[in-house]
């Protein structure tokens, strides 16, 4: 599909299919999967990597705001404007927005394993990798990435045996307790900012209508428009451009993919929610499903194959894509010999 996607680029925009090409490179971490594959590693091992950069990006999301103004991991960092005012790096609910890597897809895959550990069998390490990645959830995440953390434990009761049912109550009632006593202390100032975002909104509806009308001839809407080679192509500093007015891609999710990577690997990609996933939803790990659901809720801001400038997720995507197959190959050894168990 890059390939295709480098060519319409060319044509479309006049870009080098070797600036197109380039500017792919850091996509291609999504072949990890293979590599994975050919290595045969196990799931387990796999859980254990993500558990531990969860723990490693909010580590460094706590100890930077201590830190501050040295961050050196941070996304995001103090700047200057267009017109020379300073503006300071944006706080939220008491917090500094690093967006370490902006990989928020790690603590809320590390809660989602996490919260299914605890159902099973009640365990303060879990319980503790639990709490500190909501923390790292809470301390930058977006609004659309918190509802997709809350959204599939509230569906967890349907995912489960109905004998495990009653921790879910048990477990979820507690949150949400905790979640009504101190709503005002925890969501008080995220509510009043939502409320007062409306440039953030109206830029947002701006980039929809503008990446959704303009997606050009038949064959970039089949295979997208391409990714700008930064400042060294016409079509790069085109791209920086909108991004300097609040049109931005990567905030409008599946939208932004097509324009970017055209309908063909939208329509891929729920080719493979349909074919695999639907079809053996039931054997997959639960963990992961609830993951898998998770994405469905970002599409509309966040789609997983075009992340913006953040390739890191296409990696993260390997290990999910891996997982699903093992938890799958797994749990059909074990209905054929009903002894072995998935790690």
């Amino acid at each position: 599909m890059p390939a295709f996607t480098c060519v319409s680029c060319l044509f479309a925009h006049s870009q080098a299919i070797l600036y197109s090409i380039q500017s792919f490179i850091p996509h291609y971490l999504i072949l990890t999967y293979f590599v994975l594959i050919y290595y045969k590693i196990k799931p387990v091992y796999i859980v254990k990597i993500i558990l531990i950069f969860s723990i490693l990006r909010t580590g460094l999301t706590l100890i930077e705001q201590f830190t501050y103004p040295y961050n050196p991991f941070a996304f995001r960092a103090d700047y200057f404007d267009e017109y020379g005012n300073f503006r300071e790096l944006e706080q939220r609910s008491g917090f500094y927005r690093f967006l370490i890597g902006d990989a928020y897809f790690l603590p809320l895959f590390s809660c989602f394993f996490s919260f299914v550990q605890l159902i099973k069998k009640i365990d303060y390490r879990y319980l503790l990798i639990f709490l500190f990645s909501a923390l790292g959830i809470y301390m930058d995440g977006s609004r659309q990435v918190m509802i997709a953390f809350v959204v599939p434990l509230v569906l967890f009761p349907v995912l489960i045996r109905s004998k495990r049912k009653f921790k879910f109550i048990v477990l979820f009632a507690i949150l949400a307790i905790v979640v009504y006593l101190f709503y005002e202390e925890l969501f008080g100032e995220l509510i009043l900012k939502t409320n007062e975002e409306d440039g953030t909104f109206n830029g947002r509806l701006l980039s929809y209508s503008y990446f959704w009308n303009n997606t050009g001839a038949w064959y970039t809407k089949l295979f997208g428009n391409g990714i700008g080679y930064g400042s060294k192509t016409e079509w790069g500093r085109y791209l920086m451009l909108l991004h300097e007015n609040s049109i931005r891609p990567h905030d409008v999710g599946v939208v932004g993919a097509v324009f970017m990577l055209g309908w063909g690997l939208v329509v891929c990609f729920f080719m493979y929610y349909w074919h695999v996933i639907r079809k053996n939803w039931k054997d997959i790990d639960i963990a992961v499903r609830l993951y898998l659901i998770s994405i469905l809720i970002m599409i509309p801001f966040i789609f997983p194959l075009y992340n913006g400038t953040l390739p890191d997720y296409e990696m993260f995507l390997s290990f999910i894509f891996y997982l699903v197959d093992a938890s799958i190959i797994e749990s059909k050894k074990k209905r054929s010999c009903g002894i072995i168990k998935y790690h």
